[in-house]
């Protein structure tokens, strides 16, 4: 346990020796040995694995798939996929209506259409009866397939949910439950039990998650932040945190708001990787207050039917300073340079 700070000990090193301590341990019992005598330094005794071979499998055994997508060219199946932006840039609001497209059998924003299907969403940070649920309604979802993750039981004790430790817990929660297509982390970052700036303990806090995404079928969707300070650098690079948050999803999407307007500020949603798909490109979105009932209840959503763009946003991913690149044409959607939202792409 850490000492309380008494003024002359290097608070600083004694967190980073706690942190230290716990990932010694957990790789200790990944690997089934002794995480005090390993942190010594001492010699471990590890069974020998002589006996095994390398098992190499000719290209010509392997017969080529097509990507399992949720969202041909913006969700993939079975993997993690991240939706990163800035406080405020309605990142929390747009995984709400992509469970709402889901839960409801409607339409993703390229007017794609979405077979009806369940889903289950956890929120650390936003609050489900007043936040998330009446955003998941105003953009027109399905409760009947909408699932929150709760307390969790043990006898007539509950505690809240940690995703850093009840993965197993959920997996099993999942497969009884059916038919799951998308699972929501917002935020994905209490995912990882240790510091999650460093890319081994971020890569092994998120590998479980990813293995429940595999084994259930499921889209899993991570909601992160970026990082101050960064306007204007690469999307990827932008992501708070390890370069892990990047690198392990299959797909990643950046949600922007231009800064210079106001009431009716104009949004984007980008690409910012897309491992089998194009990476370039995205949408023009808006969002709105408004009523869900004669409750008076208010809730933000984006414009109806659902985040329909006012026009493609024919821009690259990699932002920098310069205006972004053209894409190839597309003549089923509309075109738009973007002009007045440049700066909320690039600085968002």
């Amino acid at each position: 346990m850490r000492r309380p700070y008494d003024g002359t000990t290097d608070y600083h090193a004694e967190i980073e020796r706690d942190r230290r301590a716990q990932f010694v341990e957990r790789i200790g019992r990944r690997n089934g040995v002794d995480a005090d005598k390993w942190s010594r330094g001492e010699q471990i005794k590890r069974p020998r694995k002589d006996d095994g071979e390398i098992v190499l499998v000719n290209a010509t055994d392997i017969e080529p798939k097509a990507v399992n997508w949720l969202w041909p060219n913006g969700l993939q199946i079975g993997v993690l996929n991240l939706l990163a932006g800035r406080s405020g840039g309605g990142k929390s609001t747009i995984a709400a209506s992509w469970i709402a497209t889901i839960t409801s059998g409607g339409r993703w924003p390229d007017g794609q259409a979405c077979e009806p299907a369940r889903a289950i969403y956890w929120s650390g940070e936003d609050g489900i009866a007043d936040t998330v649920l009446p955003r998941f309604l105003a953009a027109g979802g399905d409760r009947s397939n909408m699932s929150f993750v709760g307390a969790v039981r043990t006898g007539e004790v509950k505690r809240p949910f940690d995703p850093a430790t009840d993965m197993p817990k959920l997996a099993r929660a999942v497969e009884k439950l059916g038919d799951v297509r998308m699972i929501v982390l917002d935020p994905i970052a209490l995912a990882i039990p240790g510091d999650s700036h460093k890319n081994v303990e971020t890569r092994v806090g998120l590998q479980p998650f990813a293995e429940l995404c595999a084994s259930c079928g499921a889209c899993g969707l991570g909601v992160h932040h970026l990082s101050k300070n960064t306007a204007g650098g690469d999307p990827l690079d932008r992501i708070s945190g390890s370069l892990a948050f990047g690198a392990l999803p299959g797909c990643a999407w950046v949600a922007a708001k231009d800064l210079n307007t106001g009431k009716d500020a104009r949004r984007v949603l980008m690409r910012a990787k897309m491992s089998n798909g194009p990476e370039w490109g995205g949408f023009d979105l808006r969002l709105e207050r408004r009523e869900l009932d004669r409750s008076g209840i208010e809730a933000t959503g984006p414009r109806p039917p659902q985040l329909r763009s006012d026009g493609d946003v024919e821009a690259s991913a990699r932002g920098d300073r310069r205006f972004p690149r053209r894409a190839p044409a597309r003549p089923s959607l509309h075109r738009d340079t973007l002009g007045e939202v440049e700066q909320a792409m690039l600085g968002g």
